[in-house]
């Protein structure tokens, strides 16, 4: 069964063990600092887990859901550091399958739990993480927030950057323009790196590739960098 590919951008889920029947939600939160941060939920269970820009791969997500629409049972350590076990487990329905992801308690949000699981439809769930993927692929600082954030640019222009916009944020709070907002400075930094910024001929490709991988689900072959 091929994948039905979506063109949504989502915005960004994850959940001591919580076990449901309820209505599970994987989303993408946000983007920044090194990290793809994610939350998921099923009906009152949190879990917040993120993909780390050193420990991490995207790649294995797309593995995973590939697993998923081959007709498989994939578990494996996704994200949080390769701590965080994402699993399908068999059930007596075909058409449903248990979910569940393991923190192990090294999410780092010592008020969530470390486990959560819900019963769902394949379909549905590959659905959500082909969307998740694919909000990814499509995130306007997926490459300097995420992909080269440790690493590629000149710390001094990083810098005089951030000064700059920092400047401009406060001088924009001050007068009412903005709100005194940590998460909207946050943004504000983020979107102005992105165009102050430009990536490089071999920045791009890394990131030209990374995103096709996020948008159809396919693993290259020859990686232009671990992704």
């Amino acid at each position: 069964m091929p994948l039905i590919l979506l063109n949504h951008n989502m915005k960004n889920v994850l959940p001591d063990t919580i076990d449901s029947a309820g209505v599970l939600h994987i989303e993408l939160d946000q983007i920044y600092w090194g990290s793809i941060v994610l939350q998921i939920t099923v009906d009152n269970g949190v879990i917040t887990t993120a993909f780390d820009d050193f420990d991490d791969r995207l790649s294995s997500l797309v593995t995973f859901i590939n697993e998923i629409d081959a007709g498989g049972f994939p578990s494996a350590a996704i994200t949080q550091y390769r701590t965080a076990t994402w699993s399908i487990e068999k059930v007596a329905d075909p058409e449903m399958c248990l979910f569940t992801i393991d923190t192990h308690g090294m999410s780092g949000y010592s008020f969530q739990p470390s486990q959560l699981s819900a019963l769902i439809s394949r379909s549905t769930l590959l659905r959500q993480l082909v969307e998740l993927s694919q909000a990814i692929g499509n995130h306007y600082n997926l490459a300097h927030g995420y992909l080269f954030f440790g690493g590629g640019f000149e710390e001094a222009v990083v810098d005089a950057i951030l000064e700059r916009t920092g400047r401009e944020w406060d001088a924009g709070v001050a007068d009412g323009r903005f709100a005194d907002d940590l998460d909207g400075k946050d943004e504000y930094e983020a979107r102005r790196m992105v165009v102050d910024l430009p990536l490089s001929e071999t920045m791009q490709a890394i990131d030209e590739q990374c995103r096709t991988m996020m948008r159809t689900m396919v693993v290259p072959n020859n990686m232009l960098a671990p992704i």
